[in-house]
């Protein structure tokens, strides 16, 4: 068995207005909430909200699929935003918030951080 290690430092902090997609295919690297979406992956149980006292506390329990980065592309009924990774195409899928009865859903201009990677064995 190799080891290995990597070092990441930050190059470059950009916003970026994305564009987004609707029946996203190209979801990868993410967890997604398993409940009406049935997506492909390792099915597991997260923390859905955190209390705000020390320790944080667990406030109710979802399913999710954990999707590898180098899943291949599946067809969905979720909107996401797509972006460029190293000249490949991938489907960001952005949570809501559920805050009492209101839905709130994230802004489309994200802050992306490009990560410099070094790899040694």
């Amino acid at each position: 068995m190799v080891e290995v290690a990597t070092w990441q430092t930050i190059e470059d902090i950009v916003i970026c207005d994305l564009k987004e997609v609707n029946n996203a295919s190209k979801i990868k690297g993410q967890i997604v909430p398993f409940n009406s979406n049935f997506l492909p992956g390792t099915i597991q149980a997260l923390p859905k909200y955190f209390t705000n006292t020390i320790p944080r506390e667990n406030v109710g329990t979802e399913a999710y699929s954990v999707i590898g980065c180098n899943s291949d592309d599946f067809s969905t009924n979720l909107s996401a935003l797509r972006d460029s990774i190293n000249g490949e195409d991938v489907d960001i899928y952005m949570h809501h918030l559920r805050l009492g009865k209101e839905k709130v859903k994230m802004e489309r201009s994200i802050l992306l951080a490009k990560i410099k990677s070094k790899r040694y064995l």
